[in-house]
């Protein structure tokens, strides 16, 4: 990559990162469900300091941590984890569910290894950050001229976890040329991203890029290593697991408001994408504790 070329990656970078708070808070965790039940997978990140008590977790890989008090305790959105052990009402979460996207809608941490626990200093800053976070988010009050001066605050807050976590991960090593090719499709994920409420035909994709069908599914597959409609499936999915995780809405309002008209057709496909069906998800999604 040429200088020039890197500045015009580092100025779209920075006019495209974007911060989403979903929801943050304190939680005593008294009792983890049986072994074998427990497994969570968010949408979003999950950023937290465990504050007292000892918290043992399990990822998927197989691989088991102990967080101590006072240390960080980093999910990124997809990871599959469950919690093993904990000191019964001792064990204090001060966590943060939240998305940092670039391009519309990909998420920062796919481009960087992420540790799963952080050192007590940096466990200390994060847990101060959340707390500042829920007070803040408490604070809100519709139709209050001062909320965007909150959402100010908030998103200022938002941006210094973000540097905590990326200051203790590393970048991958395919990472520059994935963000130089997300860039290239900016036009085709922000239409995707738009529009997961209705239908979306290859053909207007690849009319975003003037590429006839048949070279934009090339060209999108190499940048992207999936197909079109494969990842427009996945960004379905995703959205449906927001919905279900921090909303109300019942499975076929979910259905339809990631373009599926037949609740029935989303359901097996969101089971054939999670292992789980939508109901059975959405009681898996709740955090530890």
């Amino acid at each position: 990559m040429t200088g020039s070329e890197a500045n015009i990656l580092q100025s779209l970078l920075y006019g495209s990162l974007e911060f989403v708070y979903v929801r943050s808070g304190r939680t005593l965790l008294s009792r983890l469900p049986p072994r074998g039940v427990q497994w969570h997978v968010h949408p979003f990140l999950l950023a937290t300091c465990i504050e007292g008590g000892i918290l043992k977790i399990e990822l998927e890989s197989g691989r088991q941590q102990t967080i101590e008090p006072g240390r960080g305790f980093i999910v990124p959105a997809g990871m599959r984890y469950r919690g093993l052990a904990i000191e019964p009402d001792k064990t204090v979460s001060n966590w943060l569910n939240a998305n940092y996207f670039l391009f519309h809608g990909i998420d920062v941490f796919s481009f960087f290894d992420v540790p799963v626990v952080l050192d007590e200093r940096f466990g200390a800053q994060l847990g101060a950050l959340n707390v500042q976070l829920t007070e803040l988010s408490k604070s809100s009050r519709p139709g209050d001229p001062l909320n965007i001066l909150r959402a100010a605050r908030l998103k200022e807050l938002g941006f210094r976890v973000l540097n905590i976590l990326l200051s203790q991960s590393t970048v991958k090593d395919d990472a520059i040329r994935r963000l130089t090719e997300s860039q290239q499709l900016e036009p085709v994920i922000a239409h995707i991203h738009d529009s997961l409420h209705d239908q979306i035909r290859t053909g207007t994709l690849a009319g975003l890029m003037g590429l006839s069908e048949s070279r934009f599914y090339v060209v999108f597959k190499n940048r992207m290593g999936v197909s079109p409609q494969a990842y427009v499936r996945a960004r379905r999915v995703r959205r449906a697991q927001f919905l279900l995780a921090t909303t109300g809405l019942t499975v076929t309002e979910v259905a339809r408001g990631v373009g599926y008209e037949d609740v029935f057709q989303f359901s097996r496909m969101f089971k054939k994408q999670q292992g789980l069906n939508p109901r059975a998800y959405r009681a898996s999604a709740a955090m530890i504790g």
